[in-house]
């Protein structure tokens, strides 16, 4: 199992990644690096705090709601939006490119913060 700094490391890999793409107008991988970045900053505080490694999405997210105490309201709500927004970005290319755009993506950008700040 990877230990936590091993997901803050991959973070700022996928950060490195998302700035050489950031400007221009892939915003179906914009949004997946995003969120990619969010997970492994998610999978660092399962770690630090419940010494957890999910394995799946699934798994992640039923800890998540398990530990609810752990984590802020805004935490899982930012969370869960880069995963909804990832998901139809990946999965539904009939309806992503008529919601994600620029003022999307700048959204996003703040739900990857608010996860962020909440990281010891």
């Amino acid at each position: 199992m990877a230990h936590s700094g091993i997901h803050i490391q991959q973070a700022k890999h996928n950060t490195n990644f998302f700035k050489k793409i950031e400007n221009f107008f892939f915003y179906d991988w914009i949004i997946t690096v995003i969120f990619y970045i969010a997970l492994q900053y998610v999978d660092h505080f399962l770690d630090y705090f419940l010494k957890e490694h999910p394995n799946t999405h699934q798994d992640r997210d039923d800890l998540l709601k398990m530990n609810d105490k752990f984590f802020s309201k805004n935490f899982f709500i930012s969370y869960k939006s880069l995963k909804n927004l990832s998901e139809m970005a990946r999965y539904q290319p009939d309806k992503w490119q008529n919601i994600i755009d620029a003022n999307k993506i700048s959204k996003s950008l703040v739900d990857l913060e608010n996860i962020k700040n909440r990281i010891p």
